[in-house]
Formats: structure tokens, sequence, C-alpha cells
């Protein structure tokens, strides 16, 4: 089963309970709505993004590396099954996002 994080992710794209059921599948979001939705937002809304929110040179980040198919790429029910590999936390990242996407 997915992490908290991310099985928070698959209930807002899914619309999936944890007891399996679909409620409002209109109101399902993109994987990238659900991304921000636990990052950029809640920062913006802290008013913490200066700090953390997104990898970016400087900023305070907690990385979850997986082995598995990446969120963006795995079919919606899929990331219900997408565990974590290890965590990194309050580590200053040195890198940009963009270069991650590169790799």
């Amino acid at each position: 089963m997915a992490s908290p994080p991310m099985f928070n992710i698959a209930c807002a794209v899914t619309r999936r309970t944890q007891k399996g059921n679909i409620y409002l599948p209109e109101e399902a979001v993109s994987v990238e709505d659900a991304f921000r939705m636990f990052t950029i937002w809640p920062a913006r809304w802290a008013f913490e993004d200066h700090l953390k929110g997104t990898i970016s040179p400087g900023k305070l980040a907690r990385i979850s590396p997986s082995s598995r198919p990446t969120t963006f790429t795995a079919e919606p029910e899929a990331i219900f099954d997408i565990s974590v590999d290890a965590r990194f936390s309050a580590v200053r990242s040195s890198i940009n996002a963009n270069d991650l996407l590169e790799r």
C-alpha cells in the first residue's frame, strides 16, 4: 500500500475511499494538482513557500525516492501501490526540479 502522502494523492486522483468506494468522481483532480495539494499549496498557505514546497536550490526538501514507475506515468489506480523506498528530511536542496526531470 502507498505511504500516507501517496495514498492521499491517489485518493484525490481516483476519488476512491479507504473502503474502496468511489465518491464524487466528477471532482477528481489531475496528478499534477494532487501533488500541488500536498507540496506548494500548503507551503503558500503557511507563508513558507520561500522555505519549502518545491524542489529548488536552498529550500528544505523531503525527498522520497521510489524504484517503481513515477506517479506521473502510472495509471491512477496504480498510485495506490507505489511505495517509498527511503526518505530524506530537512535536506537543503542544491538541485533544481528541472534537473531531475532531465535525468
